[in-house]
């Protein structure tokens, strides 16, 4: 079959990668017809369905998104050298790490999804033996809708993905407030609204929201994940030593050759 690129807006094939995959994993398919399908089960059950390259969806607790501002220049040469613009920011060492980069915006600044490199190992390795060609892997967090003037938070995984004011962060229900008010939302005045997508059994949290006007949109996770998601806006972790697929599953291989050695 035709394989597509997921950095295309055809992309209709979306796979997410939740905490308990490789045994329980979403997925939601376009049909011709425009209509979505979602369904839930192992990654063996999905690959029974794959059709196309799908895009895949890694979890946001696991990913943090940040920016910085690039030194002029090289575009290539910057990259490496922005680990270390944010490394007071980070809670591991740079060297276990992967930095991926977005585009720049209009301010100068370049968007910088940072993994643990092992967590990228993990998720690389359960698609690869599953045999499915990755096309692009993101964070769930920016297929969260951006609602105008408000702040946006999708339920997964027994937390929110939230967007607000250009940020992109994952927090616990009890943190969110605090995370809020850290990021500047505290005018009485101007506190901003915020939306909530959820099914009615995930709206627990919302009463942690004091002083705030809430709206809730009800809808199913990955719905909102492949309504939400803008290859545009993406970044995909699939750059640097990870950046093509095929250099990755030659590499892999060696790396089982060489572990079934040890263990033979």
């Amino acid at each position: 079959g035709t394989v597509m690129d997921p950095g295309r807006e055809d992309v209709s094939l979306f796979l997410y990668l939740g905490p308990e995959a490789p045994s329980r994993v979403d997925w939601g398919k376009k049909t011709s017809s425009g209509r979505l399908r979602i369904n839930t089960g192992s990654l063996e059950d999905f690959v029974k369905v794959a059709d196309s390259s799908p895009a895949i969806l890694v979890p946001g607790a696991d990913v943090l998104l940040t920016e910085v501002t690039l030194p002029a220049g090289k575009r290539s040469r910057a990259v490496q050298s922005a680990p270390y613009l944010i490394e007071e920011d980070l809670a591991e060492d740079v060297e276990s790490l992967h930095f991926s980069f977005g585009s720049e915006d209009q301010e100068g600044k370049t968007g910088v999804a940072v993994v643990s490199r092992d967590k990228m190992a993990f998720w690389l390795q359960i698609l690869t033996e599953a045999g499915i060609v990755v096309g692009s892997v993101v964070p769930a967090t920016l297929s969260v809708p951006e609602v105008e003037g408000r702040c946006s938070a999708v339920a997964a995984d027994g937390a929110w993905l939230v967007r607000w004011n250009g940020m992109s962060f994952s927090a616990e229900p009890e943190n969110l407030v605090l995370l809020l008010e850290l990021s500047g939302d505290t005018g009485e005045e101007g506190r901003s609204g915020i939306t909530l997508f959820a099914d009615e059994d995930e709206y627990k949290g919302v009463k942690l929201l004091p002083g705030r006007e809430i709206e809730l949109v009800s809808s199913p996770f990955m719905q909102t994940m492949v309504e939400g998601y803008n290859p545009s806006s993406a970044i995909d972790l699939l750059q640097g030593e990870y950046s093509k697929s095929a250099e990755w599953r030659n590499i892999w291989k060696q790396y089982q050759l060489f572990f079934w050695g040890l263990v033979l």
